[in-house]
C-alpha cells in the first residue's frame, strides 16, 4: 500500500501541494487527474523520492520516503512525462543503460529481460536505433526501461500525451495488462483513459485533493446512483411494483430507476419477477455520469 500524509510543497511563494492525503492499495491501476498545473507531476516526483515534501510524508509498505527511500526506489520504475531516451542507442543498449543507473546485477536484469521484452512488444524493434521510432514505439521502450528491475509499483506520467488513437489504444491495453501485477499511477487529462484502465481516481486542483474515489462509484451520481432508463408496455403493475424498493421518476416518455451499484443485480431480478403479460419492459438501458463531466464539476472547468 502506499499512503500519501498531509504532503505539501512550495516553491518560494507559491504551494503546488497543500494537505495533499490519499491511499493507494496494492494491485490497483490508479488515475491522477488535474487540470494543468494541479500539481500532478509534483505529487508523482514526491512518490518516487525524486522530491521531498516541504510537510507530510510518503509511505510504501511501511517504508518511509524519509528514511527508507533508496529501498523504495528499488520497488518504483518511474516513466516521466518527457520520457528521456538517447536517440543515438539501440533499444537493446538504452535498456541495458538503465540497468547500469539502476544497479540492477546482470543476472536479475537477464532472467526479466524476455518478459519485459513481450509484455511491452518491443521485440521487433530491439535492435533499433531509438531516433527511428515513432512515439508510440518510443513510449513503449520507456515503459520497458522503468520495468527493469521488476518494480513492484510503476509510475507512469501521461504516457498516451502526443500519441494517435491507435497508440494510444495500444498503450492503454499494455497498462491494463501491466496492471494485474503491478500497482500502476498514471497520471493523464485524457477521461475516456481513466474510464477505459483505472479501479480508482483522484483529482487534484489548485493542489488540493477535490475528489477520490472508485471509478465506477464517481461515474454514478451525486450519491454513487446509476439511473436504470425503461420503456414499459401495458398498464403500469410492472412500475407500480418497483416503486415500493426504488426512486423512480418519470423522463421523456421513459421510467428512470435510480440504484446503486450494489443493488442493479437485484434490480433486474425485480424487474423479471414483476413482468407480466399485461406489463413488461420494452427496451432497458444504463445512464451514469461521464467522468469528463464529473471534472469539470469539481474544477470549474466549463
Amino acid at each position: 500500500m502506499i499512503e500519501i500524509d498531509n504532503i505539501s510543497k512550495y516553491y518560494g511563494s507559491i504551494s503546488a501541494l497543500s494537505g495533499v492525503s490519499f491511499k493507494i492499495d496494492k494491485g490497483t491501476v490508479f488515475g491522477l487527474l488535474g487540470p494543468n498545473g494541479a500539481g500532478k507531476t509534483t505529487t508523482l516526483d514526491i512518490i518516487s523520492g525524486v522530491l521531498r515534501p516541504d510537510t507530510g510524508r510518503v509511505v510504501v509498505d511501511g517504508l518511509s520516503t524519509t528514511t527508507d527511500l533508496p529501498e523504495i526506489q528499488s520497488h518504483i520504475g518511474y516513466l516521466s512525462e518527457d520520457n528521456p531516451l538517447y536517440d543515438d542507442l539501440m533499444v537493446y543498449e538504452m535498456l541495458e543503460f538503465a540497468r547500469r543507473l539502476k544497479r540492477v546485477d546482470q543476472s536479475t536484469f537477464n532472467s526479466n529481460k524476455d518478459r519485459i521484452i513481450q509484455e511491452t512488444g518491443i521485440s521487433a524493434i530491439y535492435y533499433r536505433p531509438i531516433e527511428t521510432l515513432s512515439k508510440g514505439l518510443r513510449q513503449r521502450v520507456g515503459i520497458a526501461v522503468s520495468m527493469i528491475g521488476d518494480p513492484d509499483i510503476l509510475i507512469l506520467d501521461e504516457p498516451t500525451e502526443g500519441l494517435d488513437p491507435n497508440q494510444r489504444q495500444d498503450i492503454r491495453a499494455l497498462i491494463t495488462r501491466l496492471g494485474k501485477d503491478h500497482t500502476v499511477i498514471v497520471s493523464t487529462h485524457v477521461m475516456q483513459e481513466v474510464e477505459a484502465m483505472c479501479n480508482s481516481v483522484l483529482i487534484l486542483d489548485n493542489g488540493k485533493v477535490v475528489l477520490e474515489g472508485n471509478v465506477e462509484s464517481l461515474l454514478g451520481d451525486e450519491t454513487g446512483n446509476m439511473q436504470v432508463w425503461l420503456s414499459v408496455s401495458g398498464s403500469g403493475s410492472i412500475i407500480n411494483s418497483l416503486e415500493q424498493k426504488y426512486n423512480v421518476s418519470h423522463r421523456d416518455n421513459h421510467f428512470v430507476v435510480m440504484v446503486d451499484k450494489e443493488n442493479e443485480q437485484q434490480l433486474y431480478k425485480d424487474i423479471a419477477i414483476a413482468s407480466s403479460a399485461q406489463s413488461y419492459v420494452t427496451n432497458m438501458h444504463k445512464k451514469s455520469n461521464k467522468l469528463e463531466e464529473v471534472f469539470q464539476k469539481v474544477t470549474k472547468q466549463k
